[in-house]
């Protein structure tokens, strides 16, 4: 999988993380709920990574230093943000797009990674595979994105010690500094976001909801992965089957916006991979303005 660095870059000036409340990480102190590109408050430099703005560079530093630097600001240094994986072998299945919902997935994680660890926030991965939960440190360079994105890659479609429920419930069991949750999953997954969860997990931190969409099992050539076979075609024709398909998908839907209005979670749909930077910007301002 390959990744428009430069463009990522260009996209990410215009992109911002907004938050209801103030970041707990002990080592940052606490500074307002809103992370933004740029702020007055200087805070210290680091190495110059590719990708970062060449606007940002302090050319005096870097000659002492014999290396190039960037400054970073206050405002730069703000959020823990955990990404929450689901996975198994339903994501090895397809979009309506006729796209890879696994690959869909890795590419959704990958450009908000990618944009929040250029804000400065440190993030982390946490899924289930065989051998139970795996969650990793949080930080925010570009090998530790690409390290995750490897891991992610190779384990998303295999099956998992616990289903996303399973997931969000050890979260409120185990980990108790605020955090971003940016939580990737599809249909499915969404009926697992609980009222009990969302009650305690909204209560300490702010939450966005990234759903991939399934392609429709009345649809035409349907591969059942649960099945392992194709869809047999008195099913795929049927068009009784296709509304009822159509209408347990809409009551899905329906649950879960009303949940997330409810508890001010932020929730975007994807079906293909050239819409999920639009739809990460128009979410993120979205949340600006709620």
């Amino acid at each position: 999988m390959i990744f428009d660095y430069d463009y990522l870059a260009r996209v990410s000036r215009d992109i911002v993380l907004y938050t209801n409340r103030k970041t707990s990480n002990i080592l940052e102190g606490s500074f307002s709920s809103d992370v933004r590109g740029k702020s007055l408050d200087f805070d210290d430099l680091r190495e110059y990574n590719p990708g970062d703005d060449i606007h940002d560079i302090d050319w005096k530093s870097s000659s002492r230093a014999d290396r190039i630097l960037i400054r970073r600001y206050v405002a730069q240094k703000k959020h823990n943000v955990l990404f929450v994986a689901d996975t198994g072998p339903k994501m090895d299945a397809d979009t309506p797009a006729g796209e890879s919902k696994a690959e869909l997935t890795l590419l959704c994680f990958g450009a908000l990674a990618y944009i929040l660890g250029r804000q400065g926030c440190d993030f982390s991965l946490m899924q289930s595979n065989e051998r139970g939960i795996e969650m990793t440190p949080f930080r925010s360079d570009t090998l530790h994105l690409e390290q995750l994105m490897r891991n992610l890659g190779s384990t998303i479609d295999l099956p998992s010690a616990m289903p996303l429920e399973g997931l969000l419930k050890s979260i409120t069991e185990r980990i108790h500094r605020r955090m971003v949750l940016m939580i990737l999953t599809d249909l499915d997954g969404l009926k697992g976001i609980t009222l009990p969860l969302l009650t305690e997990l909204s209560s300490r931190h702010d939450i966005y909801v990234f759903c991939v969409e399934d392609a429709l099992y009345t649809g035409q050539g349907v591969f059942d992965v649960a099945e392992f076979s194709y869809a047999d075609r008195i099913f795929t024709r049927s068009k009784k089957l296709r509304a009822a398909e159509e209408e347990v998908r809409r009551r899905i839907l329906a649950d879960f916006l009303d949940l997330a209005k409810r508890f001010r979670v932020s929730f975007t749909l994807l079906k293909s991979g050239s819409e999920i930077i639009d739809r990460i910007m128009e979410l993120f301002e979205r949340k600006k303005y709620e």
